[in-house]
């Protein structure tokens, strides 16, 4: 048990290169502690967004914090101790629930309640592949450049 958490039921974590861990837990709280410090806080201290209800959390090649929320994306600049937040519409509809994302070549790889999601990494550009299977995982393979998607059965 780890003292200052939201919770200790953790559902997914994220490495950034400042040596931070950001800990998703299973009622979509993330916590952000301080590897060097072991210092905890919660996002909505470092972001000033009053209440994030996230669904998945990751960390990309430049060191970039993705967390997906019910019907946005944001992406958080780790830069020396600073954090710039960008955040990114997935949809008109409400309630886009994000259930896996991945890195891939240039962009982030969402699957959702709504569809299949790309997301430029650099001009945050959305594009939405519409897909009547519902897909929960995604894995971007790098090498054959390759998105592979589970479903449920």
């Amino acid at each position: 048990m780890i003292k200052g958490l939201y919770s200790n039921d953790i559902y997914q974590l994220a490495l950034d290169r400042e040596n931070n861990l950001w800990v998703l837990s299973n009622n979509h709280h993330i916590d952000r502690i301080n590897l060097t410090t072991g210092t905890i806080l919660p996002i909505e201290k470092i972001t000033d967004i009053p209440h994030i209800d996230s669904y998945a959390v990751i960390s990309d090649s430049e060191g970039n914090i993705w967390i997906s929320t019910s019907d946005n994306l944001l992406k958080l600049s780790v830069n020396k101790g600073n954090i710039s937040t960008q955040s990114i519409p997935l949809s008109r509809v409400l309630s886009t629930k994000v259930f896996a994302m991945d890195e891939g070549e240039n962009e982030i790889w969402l699957t959702t309640s709504e569809g299949l999601f790309i997301v430029e990494k650099e001009s945050l550009k959305v594009h939405r592949i519409r897909i009547s299977e519902k897909y929960i995982d995604i894995f971007y393979d790098r090498i054959d450049h390759k998105g592979m998607v589970g479903n449920e059965q």
